[in-house]
């Protein structure tokens, strides 16, 4: 009796670790709905996340994680009724976090942020209902400024100021809806 107690506990033990993660993590799903089982990509990577279940189909719920081969992880994207619903976040196999952003019902919505692996921010701006909207700014990977400038509700629309990796400015782009309407350059020196 003892030993088939040991056995069903080993088995308990060994699922709530599978559900878990690779990192250990609990269980992540919300009420009503339940975590997949463990299951490894052609990337070899490996994925778990959360559904509920309909007369129909499974529905995805809650947050749907990915690792990395070697246990990091890769992705964690939140669902609300199989739609991106909640915060997106990505990381290199180092550990850095590679973009993060947030989705409203399938749109992005809020901030934006995407970063090189050694730490340094590549890009950050805002999406409202899904376009890019206000000042938007991207680094090259020394830190120094790319390029900034506004969008409005999905389209360049003002000036718009470039710099090559040393800082220095190349031009100056102004924009209007989308489309181009003057542009100036910097005179060599």
């Amino acid at each position: 009796m003892q030993s088939r107690m040991g056995v069903a506990f080993l088995g308990i033990v060994f699922f709530a670790a599978a559900c878990a993660g690779p990192a250990g993590e609990k269980d992540p799903c919300p009420p009503g709905s339940k975590s997949t089982p463990m299951r490894t990509l052609s990337t070899g990577e490996k994925q778990r996340g959360c559904i509920a279940r309909d007369a129909e189909e499974e529905i995805k719920q809650g947050p749907w994680i990915t690792w990395y081969a070697s246990g990091q992880k890769s992705e964690e994207v939140h669902f609300k009724d199989n739609v991106n619903h909640g915060s997106y976040t990505a990381w290199y196999p180092n550990g850095q976090i590679a973009s993060q952003t947030h989705y409203t019902l399938g749109k992005e919505d809020g901030p934006w942020e995407t970063w090189y692996e050694n730490g340094q921010l590549s890009e950050h701006g805002q999406h409202i209902e899904g376009k890019p909207d206000g000042v938007w700014t991207s680094w090259y990977e020394n830190g120094k400024k790319e390029s900034e400038g506004p969008y409005v509700t999905g389209r360049e629309h003002g000036i718009w100021t470039y710099w090559d990796e040393s800082g220095a400015l190349l031009m100056r782009i102004k924009f209007e809806n989308g489309k181009e309407v003057g542009r100036s350059h910097r005179l060599p020196q």
